[in-house]
């Protein structure tokens, strides 16, 4: 359960993220792109972190 409503939540806010840049890329604008990828470190900092508390336990 904990999986599901922690680390997946997490996964796939960076599986959208991904393909908003994807779709950004096409359109060719550079800050924008930037910006998404930045927007997508955190997320992925709390999947990391939330894998680590869950193997820990």
């Amino acid at each position: 359960m904990e999986l599901h409503d922690g680390l997946s939540q997490s996964l796939t806010a960076i599986k959208i993220g991904i393909e908003n840049i994807v779709n950004l890329t096409n359109k060719d604008t550079k800050k924008e792109i930037v910006e998404s990828i930045k927007s997508l470190i955190p997320m992925n900092q709390a999947a990391i972190e939330e894998v680590r508390r869950i193997s820990m336990n």
